[in-house]
């Protein structure tokens, strides 16, 4: 149930980076076992063991899809996708992100080879540096080849008359955009990656403590600067928490002009929450907004006791009539409201489908 409503807790970046720290430990977990495995079998020939660049490009091909992974887990989790579509997310994002990244390490080798730039054992972070943006600019094209992809594939949909995929949640962003933002945050994560894999290196003088390090840097941030998961993925709704009626909760839509304001009280008609009047619950008590980007406001339309409470604050909302306009108070996730006597209300942020 955490995870689901951290986006709403102001730690909305905390838990994606995690998950893309943990994922590229695990990543990088696999990729020694990879390579421990290959020079378990092959003994000691020689000719059959890999360069130091493959062993490269096998740990940043690994780190750069286990960090796709990781991001798309967490948003399928928080979006509520079909395990198909997951499925099918995890399988294209990780291969282009292990294609792009060894397609720019190979590229980087042949040309540090032909222009004999640096020595072969080198750990300089100026001659590894390019490998390591490589895996981040495969991790960001993965991420945006999943995000784009759903719109296009929506749009075919549309224009062929298919009906094979549901359709993705509505976003904002267009397909241009989430493919530069993702780009952009992977080569940051890379070189944050690179930073932190060459300083642990000369500080602990430990080459498996820094690739560890270095790996979950590179997860974190491209778990967290690509964090892009849509507004509509969770709505807000009103929960009876205290009353005549505990547990009734309806749904806000910000996008839906029918559903963007809820109106509470005790008149017998034409309320989205009926009170009974003995709780002290005025006809037309008080209103639930909700707006784009998360702006979510209570607005007081009675002279009876209207208490907005959260830590360490309280406003009081009862209309007074000599002013023009009813007071109105901004609301967040878990805000709670009395009401006449004996009632609370409360403002939740939960998935779409209502589900904690």
């Amino acid at each position: 149930m955490i995870p689901r409503l951290v986006p709403y807790t102001g730690f909305r970046h905390l838990v994606p980076a995690l998950a893309g720290a943990a994922a590229g430990l695990c990543a990088w977990w696999v990729a020694l076992a990879i390579m421990v495995g290959h020079h378990a079998t092959w003994g000691a020939e020689v000719a059959t063991r890999w360069s130091q660049d493959a062993e490269g490009a096998v740990l940043l091909c690994t780190l750069a899809a286990g960090s796709v992974l990781g991001t798309l887990g967490v948003e399928g989790a928080w979006t509520g996708a079909p395990w198909r579509r997951r499925w099918i997310a995890f399988g294209v994002g990780g291969l282009v992100a292990a294609l792009v990244t060894f397609l720019v390490v190979l590229a980087w080798a042949w040309i540090a080879w032909a222009g004999d730039w640096f020595p072969a054992s080198t750990l300089a972070l100026r001659a590894r540096l390019v490998p390591w943006l490589g895996a981040g600019l495969g991790a960001g094209l993965g991420v945006a080849a999943v995000r784009a992809g759903r719109q296009a594939l929506h749009e075919l949909q549309l224009a062929w008359e298919l009906w094979i995929f549901d359709p993705p949640m509505p976003d904002v962003a267009t397909r241009g955009e989430i493919v530069r933002e993702a780009v952009a945050s992977g080569l940051l994560a890379s070189a944050l990656g690179a930073v932190a894999w060459y300083a642990v290196g000369i500080w602990a003088n430990d080459l498996h403590l820094a690739g560890a390090v270095g790996a979950a840097a590179l997860g974190a941030g491209v778990g967290g600067l690509t964090y892009s998961v849509p507004e509509t993925a969770w709505r807000p709704w009103v929960l009876v928490r205290v009353g005549a009626r505990p547990g009734w909760r309806l749904p806000l839509d910000p996008f839906d002009t029918a559903l963007q304001e809820r109106f509470i009280g005790s008149f017998p008609s034409g309320m989205d929450i009926h009170l009974p009047a003995v709780d002290d619950v005025d006809a037309l008590h008080v209103s639930v907004l909700a707006r784009p980007g998360h702006a979510y406001a209570v607005r007081g339309l009675s002279q009876r006791p209207i208490l907005l409470r959260r830590f360490m604050e309280r406003v009081d909302l009862a209309w007074d009539p000599q002013l023009p306009a009813p007071f109105e108070a901004p609301l967040r996730h878990e805000d709670a409201l009395a009401v006449g006597d004996g009632v609370e209300l409360e403002l939740l942020v939960l998935p779409r489908d209502g589900a904690p």
